[in-house]
C-alpha cells in the first residue's frame, strides 16, 4: 500500500512542509528508538491519514460537518503525535470549519492537505520508514 494521492498543484505556502515541520524526534520518542516500531508506526500513520482524507472527501461532498470536524481533529492529533506538524494547521482549520458548519474553504483545504500528505510521504520514504513508491505512481 502506498500513501500517494493525486495532488493538485495549488498548495498554500504555509502547507509546504519544511524540514523543521517534519521531524522524527516525536516518532523516536514514541517508539523508544526501535526502528521496526518506527516503521510500523509510520505505516499506520500513512494508512490512517489516507483513510481520513477519503472520509473527509466524502464528508465534504455530502456536507457532513460533524464528520469533518471529528475526522480532521483525529488527523491533526495523529500528525502532531508523530512529528508531522506540517499537516496540523490545515487539519485544525478544517476541523474549525466543520464545527462552525462553514464549508466554503473545505475543498481548498482538502486539496492542500492532500498535497502536503504527498510531501510527508516523500519524507517518510526518504527516511526508509515506508516503502518506496512504484515508478510513475503518485
Amino acid at each position: 500500500m502506498f500513501c500517494y494521492l493525486r495532488a493538485r498543484p495549488a498548495v498554500l505556502k504555509s502547507m509546504n512542509p519544511k524540514p523543521s515541520s517534519l521531524s522524527l524526534d516525536s516518532l523516536l520518542d514514541v517508539s523508544d528508538g526501535n526502528r521496526p516500531e518506527m516503521q510500523a508506526l509510520a505505516r499506520l500513520y500513512v494508512k490512517t491519514i489516507r483513510s481520513n482524507i477519503k472520509t473527509l472527501t466524502r464528508a465534504i461532498k455530502e456536507k457532513q460537518c460533524e464528520i469533518i470536524e471529528t475526522t480532521a481533529h483525529s488527523a491533526a492529533g495523529s500528525s502532531a503525535v508523530i512529528g508531522m506538524t506540517s499537516m496540523v494547521p490545515a487539519f485544525k482549520t478544517l476541523e474549525h470549519h466543520g464545527r462552525i458548519k462553514d464549508m466554503t474553504q473545505a475543498p481548498k483545504l482538502l486539496e492542500d492537505i492532500a498535497a502536503a500528505f504527498v510531501s510527508v510521504c516523500d519524507f517518510l520514504e526518504s527516511e526508509h520508514l515506508i516503502p518506496s513508491k512504484p515508478s510513475g505512481r503518485r
